[in-house]
């Protein structure tokens, strides 16, 4: 598929679902944040909060 289909057909889903691209993409960099902080390192990576990040993207802390 072409790029853009993909686009569509991701588009078409988050209106199914009620959500948008910015929801997902603030819930992403709040999970991202949660894991790395404001630094990336490979012990972070390898070593997660699976709960936390877990909680954020069900709709928890810092989570919308």
């Amino acid at each position: 598929f072409p790029s853009h289909d993909i686009m569509w057909y991701a588009a078409r889903l988050l209106t199914l679902i009620d959500s948008s691209f910015e929801e997902v993409m603030a819930l992403n960099n709040a999970k991202l944040k949660a894991r790395y902080g404001d630094k990336f390192t490979e012990y972070a990576a390898l070593n997660r909060d699976l709960g936390k990040e877990s909680s954020i993207l069900e709709g928890g802390e810092d989570g919308k």
